[in-house]
């Protein structure tokens, strides 16, 4: 079991230009995002992160920012625990 003291607040995007269905774009956003010179094999759109909040128990609020680029997650205080394991 996880537990925050106070609260998390985990900002990821969602409307990842990596996961452009132009493929030039695409492409070129892949190489910018690389850790280590390393391609990040898996990037978030909104509903991936959707489906990993839904897994959390406890109190959460989820907003769009960045002119929706982003989504900000707002975990309260308290213990966290996968409903079901990965």
């Amino acid at each position: 079991r996880l537990r925050a003291r106070k609260k998390v607040v985990p900002v990821e995007p969602v409307n990842n230009n990596a996961n452009s269905i132009l493929p030039l774009w695409g492409a070129f956003a892949r190489w910018v995002s690389r850790v280590d010179g390393r391609e990040v094999p898996f990037h978030f759109d909104r509903e991936s992160l959707e489906r990993v909040c839904d897994e959390l128990a406890g109190p959460q609020r989820r907003e769009l920012v960045c002119g929706d680029r982003d989504m900000r997650v707002v975990l309260a205080a308290g213990d966290y625990s996968p409903h079901a394991t990965m």
